[in-house]
């Protein structure tokens, strides 16, 4: 049933679903939210429902109809806070650490790469390529669904939210500074001393020996590889990192915010 087009809505909450059943509960959380110091006194219940929309939001099945994570929903408006609370119940963190161990670089891929049905549909166990078993389990989402007379029907991959994309990132970062031998801990405090130094030199040579590390296979004519390799590293850093916002004077490549100078730690 997972790609059948009749079927696209019920593996979650609409939108409809979600403005009919929640939004009495969006006043109290967000209530509760200024008092713990996690919104600002001027955060509106709009704002609060697209910062949901963002968190938990994303899944579809046909490329049409978007659905929302249930269970993160209920936790985060019975919270109060925002969290990975999904993540945290499910069985399949071993499996997707154990892509991450074997080739970091493969958290970074499967999202713009059209795929037929029947790849997305393969679940050999022991023998499960990483894109369809990072989609079979909830880490990619359909984004375009597309049918070719005499060839079916492929897809398109993309992350579905925030909550999946922080948390890809963070083992994405883990395994990889592993994976090149570096001390974890000492490279994010320094890449976050230099940045909150503004100390540019410092930050470009630390990059320059993680890129280097990596093996040639991963070096690519590819503007969008090395930018989800950077925003990796910088996720690492327990930050909000913010990938090509619009702000008044144009679009940056990335913003990272700093919530305080331990957040290497």
């Amino acid at each position: 049933m997972t790609l059948n087009q009749k079927y696209a809505g019920v593996c979650g909450l609409t939108h409809e679903e979600f403005d009919k059943y929640f939004t009495d509960n969006l006043a109290s959380s967000l209530d509760i939210m200024k008092a713990n110091g996690l919104l600002a006194g001027k955060f509106t219940i709009d704002q609060l429902r697209s910062k949901i929309f963002k968190w938990y939001d994303g899944y579809s099945w046909d490329g049409k109809t978007m659905v929302m994570n249930p269970y993160s929903i209920i936790s985060c408006l019975s919270n109060s806070d925002f969290s990975d609370y999904w993540i945290q119940t499910n069985p399949s963190v071993y499996f997707l650490n154990k892509i991450s161990t074997n080739n970091p670089l493969d958290l970074l891929d499967g999202e713009s790469n059209q795929l037929p049905e029947r790849e997305l549909g393969m679940a050999e166990v022991g023998n499960l390529e990483p894109i369809p078993a990072l989609f079979q389990t909830g880490y990619l989402t359909v984004d375009k669904y597309f049918s070719v007379p005499s060839q079916g029907s492929s897809y398109t991959l993309k992350i579905p939210n925030w909550e999946i994309k922080n948390f890809r990132y963070n083992i994405f970062s883990n395994n990889l500074f592993q994976t090149l031998n570096i001390n974890s801990k000492n490279e994010r405090i320094q890449l976050c001393e230099s940045l909150i130094e503004k100390d540019c030199k410092k930050f470009t040579l630390i990059f320059s020996s993680l890129f280097a590390g990596l093996p040639a296979i991963h070096h690519q004519n590819n503007e969008s590889r090395y930018f989800k390799i950077m925003y990796g590293y910088l996720n690492g850093l327990n930050c909000l990192v913010l990938p090509e916002p619009p702000i008044a004077i144009g679009t940056p490549d990335l913003i990272v915010d700093f919530p305080g100078e331990n957040c290497a730690e």
